[in-house]
């Protein structure tokens, strides 16, 4: 019974016959790889937030830039409201 309950190893996975293609036993370990995965992604993704935030300015934004910016007509001298 305990055979049940254990994960095959790549090798083992590799060594089965087609007709036992994804049974139980190779569904447990397809799942534990992707679990795998998923944990050291997340521990990644982590790690490289918290370079990012050592890395960016000090100083938060207040609000985010106008969808309506007149850089290109401020630089020409014609924004509105000017002369």
């Amino acid at each position: 019974m305990a055979s049940k309950t254990k994960i095959l190893t790549e090798a083992e996975v590799l060594k089965m016959p087609k007709s036992e293609y994804m049974n139980a036993a190779q569904l447990r370990f397809f799942k534990e790889q992707l679990m795998e995965l998923q944990r050291q992604l997340r521990e990644n993704a982590g790690a490289t937030t918290e370079h990012l935030r050592e890395l960016s300015p000090r100083t938060p934004r207040t609000a985010p830039p106008s969808r309506k910016s007149t850089h290109w007509s401020c630089a020409r001298g014609t924004a509105r409201g000017s002369s």
